[in-house]
């Protein structure tokens, strides 16, 4: 698949152990699989530490994203999917630029809701 499945992620414990399910929320790394990338690099794995920072620290952000797989219970265990079908490009730039609308309300001009894409929070 083209995005995260549930197995591509791995929490680990201070001793690099894998964590069985009820014990990841006291995981101090996670290893995550980026299956099929643009580069070639498929299948490519990195691990990330916890952050002392809550807001920044990429063990919690996968443990909440690990969270949201299981909250959807998608059949195929794909994130990205939605009950109406695949979250395309199209899709998530429409729904992000009519967040930024509701947002800015009046203040948002077309040129600048149009800067709105999936690709301009990566920048």
């Amino acid at each position: 698949p083209y995005a995260f499945t549930y197995e591509d992620f791995i929490f680990l414990s201070v001793h690099l152990r894998p964590l069985r399910w009820h014990d990841r929320c006291g995981a101090v790394y996670v290893r995550l699989r980026w299956r099929t990338q643009k580069n070639l690099n498929n299948g490519e794995t990195k691990l990330f530490a916890r952050a002392n920072d809550v807001r920044l620290c990429p063990v919690l952000a996968a443990l909440r994203i690990a969270l949201l797989f299981v909250r959807l219970g998608h059949a195929d265990g794909v994130l990205g999917i939605s009950h109406s079908g695949y979250l395309t490009s199209d899709v998530i730039t429409r729904i992000l630029r009519a967040a930024a609308v509701k947002v800015l309300g009046d203040t948002a001009s077309p040129q600048g809701i149009s800067s709105y894409t999936p690709h301009s929070f990566r920048i």
